[in-house]
């Protein structure tokens, strides 16, 4: 009989647990649209193999979501939570949509119908739950998330019940602050449904026009125009079995509403140099403002290689000091960090690593001065981007390079978070991933 058996040998933990307590510890103390990022970009790896902790990250980072002012930031993290992780719990991830308004009134962005959307599309399921799903998206507002698709199904393989499901839409359409995007979802359906379900489809028609004929409807006048010219081809020809097929081409074209871009400044002019020399060039971004000094300036360095505009490399370390030194003088956009992040990655692969670990210093300033939490800077993006995503693919070109931080005297702790996720992914995973994605967004 053995009386004292051996202690079992304490078994290691696994690759990826001191990487997630690292992470842990780091992602609370950035500022909140890294923090964020950090923790849904975590979990979206731990989910297929441990739900559990990727639970847990995510339960943290919604709470966190949910705090940020700016609509469109809150939104496009809860949609990035649910394209990253929306098999983990599809209704706990409904339910973080669903806690998204409706989109303002001429508003560009319908951050609520893009998350349900996403589920709406990426889900398997009965059409019994489809069904279901469908009602809590119109009665959250989102009706933006629903495509003709449901309403084809229900005509094809379930005829019985497609009456109920083309009314529930009718109902659910919001006729008192329809933007022209879902006037004109709705006019689709109308175009389909039109031959088996008359009286249903002038329904709708009443309701597309009383939108439409809204004092302050949210688009261009002739946006509106072109929505009621449909509208009105549509009300003829609502008929059963209607004589010819409808195609759109038909009916007056028209550019669906897009988020208005920030009109080109004299930063941003496209300045002409076709046919002009090096030095030509190079004189003429001198008297450029400093954004378009850089542009020009990395432009000719990145043609160095073609055969009629060979640079030495003495000239081009150059040129891309000077650019690195106009960066300075940029604004605080998203445009000083592409261009800072750039010219570090030539300076280091041009061997000049004092000056690529001075343009790391200044890109480290620029995001410390843009996404510092005591600035409303660290609440939400400042730009089209999220600076998530350019901080990680900046670690992608480090790791893919061997280049360590510290070596070009970086000490970001954002940047830590992002080395720290490629060797969590190579934990989970078991495998290293291709690189690239640096020199795809930056080139």
């Amino acid at each position: 009989m053995v009386l004292f058996a051996s202690p079992a040998p304490a078994q290691d933990p696994p690759a990826w647990q001191p990487l997630l307590e690292e992470i842990n510890r780091i992602a609370p103390g950035e500022p909140p649209v890294l923090g964020i990022d950090t923790q849904i970009r975590a979990a979206a790896l731990l989910a297929p193999g441990h739900p559990k902790e990727a639970r847990l990250l995510l339960q943290d980072a919604v709470s966190r979501i949910l705090t940020l002012p700016d609509l469109s930031t809150r939104g496009a993290f809860v949609l990035q939570v649910a394209q990253s992780v929306r098999d983990l719990d599809p209704a706990e991830i409904e339910s973080v949509c669903l806690l998204l308004p409706r989109r303002p009134p001429g508003a560009g962005e319908d951050p609520l119908s893009s998350c349900m959307s996403t589920l709406f599309s990426g889900s398997k399921i009965t059409w019994d739950a489809r069904k279901d799903f469908v009602r809590r998206a119109l009665a959250g507002g989102a009706f933006g998330a629903l495509t003709a698709a449901h309403l084809d199904d229900a005509r094809r393989n379930h005829p019985a019940e497609a009456a109920a499901e083309y009314a529930a839409l009718i109902d659910g359409f919001p006729t008192s602050d329809a933007t022209a995007a879902e006037v004109e979802q709705l006019l689709r359906v109308v175009e389909m449904m039109r031959g088996s379900q008359v009286e249903l489809s002038r329904r709708a028609l009443d309701n597309a026009l009383r939108a439409l004929r809204r004092p302050r409807f949210p688009s261009p006048p002739n946006l509106r125009d072109a929505l009621l010219a449909r509208a009105s081809t549509l009300a003829g020809v609502v008929t059963p079995k209607p004589d010819q097929p409808l195609t759109w081409d038909k009916l007056p074209k028209f550019e669906p509403p897009r988020e208005k871009k920030r009109n080109k400044d004299d930063d941003e002019k496209d300045i002409p140099t076709d046919g002009l020399t090096s030095d030509e060039i190079v004189a003429l971004a001198r008297r450029q403002s400093s954004m378009n000094h850089a542009a020009m300036l990395i432009e000719l360095v990145d043609k160095a290689k073609d055969a009629d505009k060979e640079l030495p490399l003495s000239r081009r370390v150059a040129l891309a000091s000077e650019a690195l030194d106009a960066s300075v003088e940029m604004k605080l956009r998203v445009e000083r960090l592409l261009v800072q992040s750039m010219l570090t990655r030539r300076l280091y692969e041009y061997g000049e690593i004092p000056k690529a670990v001075l343009g790391a210093q200044l890109l480290a300033e620029t995001f410390q001065k843009m996404y510092d939490c005591e600035s409303a800077g660290c609440l939400s993006f400042q730009g089209d981007d999220s600076p998530g995503d350019l901080i990680y693919s900046f670690a992608e070109y480090l790791r893919e390079h061997g280049i360590r931080p510290e070596d070009l005297g970086l000490s970001n702790r954002s940047l830590t978070a992002r080395m720290i996720l490629l060797d969590l992914e190579y934990a989970v995973k078991g495998k290293k991933r291709k690189f690239g994605l640096f020199g795809t967004a930056l080139p």
